[in-house]
């Protein structure tokens, strides 16, 4: 038997009256164990050494879903109601996301996760994609998304032209950043994935594969993942 691949996923966070909790649904454990990797759920995590000693263990990233990123890492004003994300958990995979693209280990984010991937990389985003595209559809429910031609997520995907994918969000990628490439978008433009060429693997979905793994599409996104993970 080969060595399975170690996963790390990031974590999120809970307060409550009583104490507060970082956790991970189990989707993303089940999904990674039922595709070959082993998965490590990772803290938020503040001095430098242990982000870098983590990077070594694992060998692809998970950034999982999560809340709102403030709007000050893109360089805006707040302008709507935001449910934010931690600063710690932003800044913790920020320097984890960094450390990780240094190696060239594998990269997948996922809904939050794809936003601060096109963040991290100098893009901004929409703070609520119905005040700022006014004609688009209710992202909050599933819906289809359109594979473009070309991509390396297409050529995943079996060549398929377009899926459809459990959506549960309001933010959405307006700027794109750095070396990214847009590798699917939805009927009314609101971009759904992206990628970056020339890396050996870095993808951000705005969708939630992990909660539909028995999924034919999920599979083979997640498949991948972990077999691009194999060879770190």
């Amino acid at each position: 038997m080969g060595k399975k691949p170690i996963i790390g996923i990031t974590m999120d966070i809970m307060d409550t009256e009583k104490s507060i909790y970082q956790y991970i649904h189990k989707y993303y454990l089940d999904a990674i164990e039922r595709s070959g990797g082993a998965p490590l759920a990772l803290p938020f995590l503040h001095d430098e050494e242990s982000v870098k000693i983590i990077v070594k263990v694992i060998d692809g990233l998970i950034l999982s879903g999560g809340g709102d990123i403030h709007p000050s890492y893109y360089g805006e004003e707040t302008m709507t109601k935001l449910t934010l994300t931690p600063d710690d958990r932003i800044d913790f995979e920020f320097s984890l996301l960094e450390e990780v693209m240094k190696r060239k280990k594998p990269v997948l984010g996922i809904c939050y996760g794809m936003q601060l991937l096109n963040v991290a990389l100098g893009g901004s985003l929409y703070q609520d994609i119905k005040k700022h595209v006014p004609k688009s559809m209710d992202h909050r429910k599933n819906h289809s998304v359109r594979i473009w031609p070309e991509s390396r997520l297409h050529k995943i995907m079996d060549g398929v032209e377009a899926i459809d994918v459990i959506s549960r969000h309001h933010q959405a990628i307006n700027d794109i950043g750095r070396n990214l490439n847009i590798s699917a978008d939805a009927e009314d433009g609101i971009i759904e994935a992206i990628e970056m060429e020339g890396y050996p693997f870095l993808i951000g979905v705005q969708w939630h594969p992990e909660k539909e793994i028995g999924d034919f599409f999920t599979r083979r996104l997640i498949s991948s993942f972990v077999n691009a993970c194999m060879g770190n």
